[in-house]
């Protein structure tokens, strides 16, 4: 079987129509900066927190698991760590965080002591 070589521009134009950022309905664009909805956590053996949170922009700090240092965090976007904090912030129960700098990530290790 032959292939068929395409001019440069056709490559191009669909290189180009597939980075384009196209509204697939008409949804009325939201503020992204900020979320409300309703969460629930739930420990070993009952609820610790179930109601509404708002989050944003949060700063958090964790244990560096390399440096055994707590560093500092700031997410701008709402993130499922924020709804946590929040949560935290409202109902008044504990968490603890580590961070895993070879992932660049950071691990919910308890909550509420669970």
């Amino acid at each position: 079987m032959k292939h068929k070589k395409l001019p440069i521009l056709t490559v191009v134009c669909i290189i180009c129509l597939g980075m384009t950022a196209v509204p697939l309905s008409s949804h009325e664009i939201i503020d992204t900066n900020e979320w409300t909805g309703q969460i629930r956590i739930e420990g070993k053996n009952e609820t610790i927190f179930s109601d509404e949170v708002t989050v944003g922009r949060i700063t958090i700090t964790a244990f560096n698991i390399e440096t055994n240092e707590t560093e500092e965090f700031t997410y701008d976007e709402p993130t499922a760590l924020g709804a946590l904090v929040e949560a935290s912030n409202q109902a008044g129960f504990t968490y603890e965080l580590d961070y895993y700098p070879q992932w660049d990530s950071i691990l919910v290790t308890a909550i509420n002591d669970d």
